[in-house]
C-alpha cells in the first residue's frame, strides 16, 4: 500500500522539483529512512534545523506531526525575520517613490499642454483658420559670481580636503615634503588674509539687493535673471499687441511677426528677425544682446473667443506665441523708454518670476515660466 502511495505521489510531483525534495517526500509517506545530511540555511543560525532521521517501520503518526510542527515554526521564524528585516533595514534607504520625482511631474505638465495644443492645431486646420503669430523674447543676463556653496556642500568639501591630506603618500623627510598627516585645510579667514595688501573683494550682495530694488541688473549676481515687463501698453511700437492678444500681468517682451503685406516687406519676416526687431525698440539700441539660436525654446497657445465679433478672431483661429532665448552681451537700457511702453518692469530670477505670475494671473500659467527660465 505504501509502494502505491509512493508512486502516486512521486507521479503527482511539480516538474522542476529537486531530487531531494522527492526523497524527503517519499520518506515521509512510507516511512522509511536515508542516511545523507539535509540542513536549512538562513541568515540566522537558529533558524538552522536537521530533520529526524526515520527508520522503517518505526515511524509513528505522533513523530510525523511532530515534524510538520517544526517545519511550521521554521517557515514563521524564516517570515519573521523577513518582516523584522523589511521594518528596520529598509526604511533607511531611499524612498522610491521619490526616484523620478521631478522628471515625472514635468511629464506630467507637458503632456497635457501638448495634447491642448495638439487639439487647437486640429480645430485651427478644421476651420481652416491660420495662427496669428507673435514672438516673445527671453533676455538673459548670465550669473557674475559663482553660486553660493549650501552649508552642507561646504562641510563636505572640508570634510574631503582633510581626509585628501590624511590620506595622502608620504615621502621622505630629505625631500623637503611635508607630512601629509599635519596638514590642515585653510578657513576662509586665513585665505582673506592671504591676499596682497590693500586689496578687498568686491561684496556678493549689492545695495540693489538690500533695499529690494529690481529695475538694475546689479542684483543676483550669483544667479540668472531676466528681463520681465508687466502689462504692456496697446498701440506702442515695442509690442504692437491687440486686445485679444493682450495679457494681464508679468510677461515676456513680445511682438507680432510681420507678414509681406506688412510694412511693405517684400518676404515675410522670420522669427529671428522680429526678436531681433523688437530689443531696441523695447529697451534701446544701447543693449547688446546675441541671441543663441533661430530656433524657438517654448510656444504658447492662446485661441480668440469666438462669442466676440471682431476681424481678428474671424481672420485667425487664435495667438502663437514663440520664444526666442538671448544672451546678455553689454550695454544698459533705456529706463525712460521701459516706462513708458510697460506700466511696470524689472529683472527677475525664475523664483520671482513664477511668483509674479501666480499673484497676477495662476498657477497654470506660473508652470510655463518656472520650466522656461
Amino acid at each position: 500500500m505504501s509502494q502505491i502511495r509512493l508512486y502516486r505521489s512521486m507521479s503527482l510531483t511539480p516538474r522542476g522539483t529537486s531530487p531531494s525534495a522527492v526523497r524527503d517526500r517519499a520518506v515521509l509517506l512510507v516511512g522509511g529512512s536515508y542516511q545523507g545530511t539535509h540542513s536549512f540555511s538562513s541568515s540566522s543560525s537558529s533558524l538552522s534545523a536537521q530533520p529526524p532521521i526515520f527508520k522503517v517501520g518505526s515511524t509513528t503518526l505522533q513523530q510525523l506531526e511532530e515534524y510538520k510542527a517544526q517545519q511550521k515554526e521554521r517557515r514563521t521564524q524564516l517570515h519573521q525575520a523577513k518582516v523584522h528585516r523589511i521594518n528596520s533595514i529598509l526604511p533607511n534607504r531611499r524612498n522610491l517613490e521619490k526616484k523620478h520625482f521631478l522628471r515625472n511631474q514635468f511629464r506630467a505638465y507637458f503632456q497635457k499642454i501638448a495634447a491642448q495644443h495638439a487639439f487647437w492645431d486640429r480645430e485651427a486646420n478644421r476651420l481652416q483658420q491660420a495662427w496669428n503669430i507673435h514672438v516673445g523674447v527671453l533676455i538673459e543676463r548670465l550669473p557674475i559670481v559663482t553660486p553660493s556653496v549650501p552649508d552642507w556642500e561646504e562641510d563636505f568639501i572640508t570634510l574631503s580636503d582633510y581626509l585628501e591630506g590624511k590620506t595622502r603618500k608620504i615621502y621622505p623627510k630629505e625631500l623637503g615634503i611635508a607630512d601629509p598627516s599635519e596638514y590642515t585645510p585653510p578657513t576662509m579667514e586665513e585665505l582673506y588674509a592671504s591676499l596682497p595688501e590693500g586689496f578687498t573683494p568686491a561684496p556678493r550682495i549689492t545695495p540693489a539687493d538690500e533695499s529690494g530694488y529690481v529695475q538694475t541688473m546689479d542684483r543676483k549676481l550669483d544667479e540668472r535673471i531676466y528681463l520681465a515687463i508687466r502689462n504692456p501698453k496697446i498701440g506702442t511700437s515695442s509690442s504692437k499687441i491687440d486686445d485679444s492678444m493682450k495679457k494681464k500681468g508679468w510677461m515676456l517682451p513680445t511682438t507680432q511677426v510681420q507678414t509681406s503685406t506688412q510694412q511693405q516687406r517684400q518676404h515675410p519676416e522670420t522669427l529671428l528677425d522680429a526678436a531681433k526687431r523688437i530689443v531696441p525698440l523695447t529697451v534701446g539700441k544701447d543693449l547688446q544682446v546675441r541671441f543663441i539660436s533661430p530656433c524657438p525654446v517654448a510656444v504658447q497657445m492662446f485661441p480668440y473667443d469666438k462669442t466676440k465679433d471682431n476681424n481678428t478672431s474671424t481672420l485667425y483661429y487664435g495667438d502663437k506665441i514663440f520664444y526666442l532665448k538671448g544672451s546678455y552681451e553689454g550695454g544698459t537700457v533705456r529706463e525712460d523708454l521701459l516706462q513708458s511702453k510697460n506700466e511696470d518692469w524689472a529683472w527677475l530670477t525664475r523664483t520671482e518670476m513664477v511668483q509674479c505670475v501666480t499673484q497676477d494671473q495662476n498657477e497654470q500659467e506660473s508652470l510655463f515660466y518656472h520650466y522656461l527660465l
